[in-house]
């Protein structure tokens, strides 16, 4: 079993911590120097995880007007996603399309499947 340890980021920003999954030597040198070290060559020492992570701190008022917007545009998500696509080729070489894709599809506002299609565009 991994032991997990959390570490502040910064000393004035308390809200902030960072975890490490550590092995006994890894531990071991965290105890001595405080500070993880980057003598391994792998990705995961070398990359700051804590950076793919980090967002915008938001008021309580801003969170709520970010989900009040959110659930605005969610009937435009789709309920079931398109399946039983087939491509068919177009016989028209002056068109500005090459294929044509159909596929089975729900429309906004709409319980039940419908055949739907779109043109794929020529290179």
């Amino acid at each position: 079993m991994r032991k997990v340890k959390k570490l502040r980021l910064d000393k004035e920003n308390t809200g902030s911590w960072r975890s490490f999954s550590l092995n006994s030597e890894g531990a071991e040198r965290m105890a001595t120097t405080g500070t993880p070290t980057a003598d391994r060559g792998d990705a995961a020492t070398t990359d700051d995880p804590a950076a793919c992570f980090q967002v915008q701190k938001h008021s309580w008022d801003g969170l709520r007007s970010i989900i009040h917007g959110s659930r605005k545009y969610s009937g435009l998500i789709v309920n079931k996603a398109p399946h039983d696509f087939q491509f068919v080729q177009k016989t028209d070489e002056s068109g500005p399309h090459s294929h044509r894709l159909y596929y089975l599809g729900m429309p906004y506002g709409s319980r039940e499947n419908s055949l739907l299609y779109s043109e794929i565009p020529k290179k």
